[in-house]
């Protein structure tokens, strides 16, 4: 499999091998055990990991930018905006993960003076 320049129809460096069916299972298994271990994690430390991915982005560059535009024939302000639209996404992510309201949990705090009869806490 190989890239190709939009504007020149050319091929682009490197060439990227193939995968066999077994390795394409062994990668699904190792995928599957990856999310098992992933579901298990405490909410800052998937924060941590979403941030951790938009950094490595970043810091791949101009080597990013220049590629994307090469396979896609889009001008550099466009994939740089893609480049920070991602970016941007993956810190609303780490915040919603580290805010906890998708979790769904819901705490309706005690009412003791409530009548005819107090109220409990409810979660």
């Amino acid at each position: 499999m190989q890239g190709i320049n939009a504007a020149t129809v050319e091929p682009l460096s490197p060439v990227f091998g193939g995968a066999s069916l077994g390795d394409l299972e062994v990668a699904c298994a190792l995928a599957d055990a990856a999310l098992d271990n992933y579901r298990e994690t405490m909410p800052e430390v998937r924060a941590v990991f979403l941030q951790t991915i938009a950094r490595h982005i970043l810091a791949l560059g101009d080597a990013l930018i220049e590629r994307c535009m090469a396979e896609t024939g889009l001008p550099r302000g466009r994939v740089e905006g893609e480049r920070a639209r991602t970016v941007g996404q993956l810190a609303l992510f780490a915040s919603a993960v580290r805010e906890g309201s998708f979790l769904g949990v819901r705490i309706d705090p005690a009412i003791p003076a409530r009548t005819p009869q107090a109220r409990a806490d409810i979660r």
